[in-house]
């Protein structure tokens, strides 16, 4: 009787150490399967392939994990890229290339990520897009007010050509107040050419090009401090 009455509890433990087994090896098989990639592709080329236009070649940027290698050219090959570029000083490629193809690159391991070779466009001249233009119109009519008089702009860059016309006031004296060089060059114009420009851009007078690049502060007096030598390596000794 004590025999036959431990049969049920034997078939029980029986049958919960076969389920047991049977969430551990569940369990592995799930560590073991690879997770999904992280979000690696653009939404749009995405969409292209989920409503059935992953044939439409795109132009696209390739960006590395890390350094670009043989094995990711290959790879672009492999996928019938076109119109391969490549650049000295950047690590990506522009390729052209089918959606669906440009979302296989992506899924690879050594690809940090694929976007689409966007159009850049232009929105304006500096003075336009930071709403300077609008302050100093009123009802329609141009006012010669808030153009940054008796105001001064530091410009920390490779010097300002004080030579420009483009630093002149309204009585032809010139805008740059202070002249300081910290690079151990004994100079404050602009070999490298950059200064200049960043100087024209805050407060050029616009005298040239018929006034369309015109300053945000047209009339304000500039602070000269060269900080990038003449290689424009931004040393400060």
């Amino acid at each position: 009787m004590r025999k036959s009455s431990s049969r049920p509890w034997i078939a029980l433990l029986l049958a919960l150490t076969i389920f047991a087994g049977l969430r551990v090896s569940d369990h592995a098989h799930a560590e073991s399967t690879p997770k999904p990639k992280a979000n690696k592709i653009s939404a749009d080329m995405r969409s292209k392939v989920r409503v059935g236009q992953g044939n439409d070649r795109i132009s696209v940027i390739v960006q590395p994990r890390e350094a670009w290698t043989s094995n990711l050219d290959s790879a672009l090959q492999e996928v019938g890229v076109t119109n391969i570029r490549q650049f000295q000083r950047f690590n990506f490629r522009v390729v052209t290339v089918p959606a669906a193809a440009a979302e296989a690159l992506a899924s690879r391991d050594d690809v940090a990520y694929v976007s689409v070779n966007r159009e850049v466009l232009t929105l304006g001249h500096v003075s336009l897009t930071t709403g300077a233009d609008s302050v100093r119109e009123t009802n329609g009519t141009t006012t010669d007010g808030l153009d940054g008089t008796g105001i001064g702009i530091a410009v920390l860059d490779s010097g300002i050509d004080v030579n420009h016309k483009a630093f002149l006031n309204k009585s032809n004296n010139l805008r740059v107040v202070v002249d300081m060089d910290f690079t151990g060059e004994g100079r404050t114009d602009d070999p490298y050419g950059h200064g200049t420009h960043v100087a024209s851009m805050a407060a050029g007078n616009g005298r040239i090009s018929n006034a369309q690049y015109t300053g945000v502060a047209p009339n304000a007096n500039i602070i000269n401090l060269r900080v990038l030598n003449s290689q424009g390596a931004g040393t400060i000794s």
